[in-house]
């Protein structure tokens, strides 16, 4: 009796040991997409959001704006420069409340805070200024450029570069970004102008952006060839709670990089082979978070494969300040 009781016990374990190895499947961190957007926009700089209040019910004088980043916006004619959504011109003059906003993405940590891609219409990777994202609100109504009509708007820079041209940012339908499209020909230049400091003088672009939103100048990286790179990433890591951004060394190029079929592995179809590049992944799991960090190079049809290690979300916060 006590040995056919013993047998019992001893098949009844393995029978649950059996059940809990079936039942163990594979459980990915939970959908954290929204917080780390919330952090990435929590590590940009205040200053590079500026906010003009101007002063309507009587002609508006030309202006120009200044940016504590030193970014310039000139308006002139303002009473023919913008329309409203429906093709009517609106004078600044008539307008009680105007507000200016412009918001600079000049480096890779405000960039990549902002989700900016640096990939053309054809997926391929750009070279740029830097961004600059401009709205006008008139009366609590946002405006657009009347037709025929632009802003100058002035980038600082030290290190001009020839070829470049103006784009504007396309946005999808859920206002995801596509990619960057061509707008006007010759509407890049280098320029000079008063510094903000008395008695000197800056050195940068001069855009003539015939839109409004965001805009940067850019010229595609070149390349022999281009091919698809991929980064892996253990199961856990997905496209739920995980950001995965490829950095191009000597360049203003960082880019997202996505998925496909696979939700553990990011990929950039265009990859120009050849360059320098850091891989950084960004994941939260509750309240942890992980950071991959990774420096290789691009080749041909390659994927690499990276396990994230969790990190302080003020370590993280460095590592992208510091790009």
């Amino acid at each position: 009796m006590i040995r056919t009781t013993y047998i019992l016990i001893i098949a009844s374990l393995l029978l649950f040991v059996g059940c809990r190895k079936d039942d163990t499947a594979f459980i990915p961190y939970p959908s954290s997409i929204d917080e780390i957007d919330l952090f990435l926009q929590n590590t940009l700089d205040e200053t590079t959001v500026n906010t003009f209040s101007l002063k309507g019910g009587a002609l508006v004088p030309d202006t120009t704006l200044v940016t504590s980043g030193g970014i310039r916006v000139s308006l002139a004619n303002t009473d023919f420069l913008f329309e409203n959504a429906q093709g009517d011109l609106v004078p600044l003059s008539s307008c009680n409340d105007i507000k200016i906003q412009v918001i600079a993405a000049p480096d890779k940590s405000a960039w990549m805070a902002n989700l900016l891609p640096s990939v053309n219409m054809d997926g391929m990777l750009i070279d740029h200024t830097g961004g600059v994202f401009i709205k006008v609100i008139c009366d609590g109504q946002e405006m657009q450029l009347a037709d025929n009509r632009y802003l100058k708007i002035q980038v600082p820079s030290s290190a001009l570069q020839n070829d470049m041209t103006l784009n504007y940012l396309v946005i999808n339908a859920d206002g995801g970004f596509s990619g960057w499209e061509t707008g006007q020909s010759n509407s890049v230049f280098w320029g000079e102008w008063p510094g903000q400091q008395a008695g000197t003088t800056q050195t940068g672009y001069e855009i003539l952006a015939h839109k409004m939103g965001w805009i940067t100048a850019s010229k595609t990286l070149s390349a022999v060839s281009f091919s698809k790179y991929c980064v892996s990433l253990p199961l856990q890591f997905d496209h739920e709670n995980t950001r995965v951004f490829l950095s191009v060394d000597g360049t203003g190029a960082i880019t997202e990089m996505k998925t496909q079929n696979n939700p553990s592995v990011f990929c950039l179809d265009q990859a120009p082979l050849g360059y320098p590049v850091r891989i950084i992944t960004i994941t939260k799991a509750g309240p942890t978070y992980f950071l991959g960090d990774k420096e290789t190079e691009t080749a041909s049809d390659a994927t690499i494969r990276m396990t994230p290690i969790e990190k302080s979300a003020a370590q993280i916060s460095a590592v992208i300040k510091g790009l």
